[in-house]
Parts: C-alpha cells; structure tokens; sequence
C-alpha cells in the first residue's frame, strides 16, 4: 500500500494511522520507556516513509500540512530518541536517518530547543557506531530544505564538542535488559 495516499478525510493515510496508534489507550507507560517496537513505532515510521516518498518540491508543503499538535511533535522527537537507541543496539545508520527524519517533519514546531537535545543524541550514536554525523544531517537537511528544522540539523554537527556533549542535553546511556538506552538523567534535570 502506498503510504501517501489520502485518506477518506484528505489527510494521508499515514498521519491518520499515526494519529490512531498515538491516541492508543493501552499506551499507560512513557512512550520512551516502552520496549521496542510497538504500534507507535511502526505507524511514525510508515509516516516518515511516507514523508521521503513525497516529490522533494512538495515535502516541505506536505509537512507543513500535518496538523500537528504538541503532543504529536512530542512524539516525533521521542521517536528519534528511541531511533538513537536502537542505532546504538543495531549499529544501523538506517535508524539515525529515521530519527533525523521525523525531526525534519516536526519542523520544530513547538521549542526549537527541544530538537536539539535529540539531535544531540543522534549525532552521538552516530559517532558512537562510526557513521559520519556530518553527512547524515546534511543529508537530512537536504530532504525539505524548506522546513525550519532544516538548518538546524544541517548546523547541529558543526557545534563545539561541548555542545554537542548529551550530558550537556541532560542526557545519558543506560544499560537495560534490552541493552544500551537513552534515557534522561534525573541528576541534570534536578538543577
């Protein structure tokens, strides 16, 4: 099926399947403490799917279209964490991209600020499996180029190295049962 496609309601059948999986109400836990995957997972990432399939000249438009809420870019930017996680446990660049996508389509929406943070993670685990970050966000940034977001992942590798630090972004890597995670550190958020 192609995930593009409209819906009964004009919207593309991958936001209302987003829509659908993130009003879920089995969802009782923090969407970034679930196990991976669950529905969520899947429906963002057939929405970012959807988002790259979409002629470059019309992608910018198309996410601008989504008639995102905050907590939709709440659970797009939690996603991306959740994709640094698993590009950690995988060592797949795949799932930076993934990440670096769904921050593109929030398209910071609600705080700039808190893109950052999660750029911050995915340029670590970049580096962390030995991808380059540079060319992963710029790459991103070159997907809508006319999203705000845009410029802000082209230029977030470029920072000074304490700046791109997750501990900077109160941030840090746990080991669960599952494995490495992202999670954040309640030490920096208590300041």
């Amino acid at each position: 099926m192609n995930t593009s496609q409209s819906s009964s309601s004009g919207r593309p059948a991958a936001w209302v399947r987003f829509k659908a999986a993130s009003g879920s109400p089995h969802r009782e836990d923090p969407y970034l403490r679930q196990t991976f995957p669950i529905e969520l997972d899947e429906a963002i990432t057939r929405l970012v799917e959807a988002f790259r399939q979409v002629d470059i000249g019309n992608r910018s438009g198309w996410a601008k279209d989504l008639p995102m809420e905050v907590g939709d870019s709440q659970f797009l930017l939690t996603y991306a964490v959740r994709m640094a996680t698993q590009a950690l446990r995988t060592a797949s660049p795949d799932r930076i991209k993934d990440g670096l996508a769904a921050v593109l389509l929030e398209g910071e929406r609600d705080d700039w600020r808190e893109n950052v943070i999660v750029l911050s993670l995915l340029n670590d685990a970049a580096k962390k499996i030995g991808t380059d970050p540079l060319q992963l966000f710029e790459d991103a940034a070159r997907m809508a180029p006319n999203l705000p977001s845009s410029e802000t992942i082209r230029e977030f590798p470029r920072r000074k190295p304490e700046d791109l630090a997750i501990e900077a972004m109160g941030y840090r890597i746990s080991t669960t049962s599952d494995g490495f995670q992202y999670e954040p550190n309640p030490a920096a958020w208590r300041r």
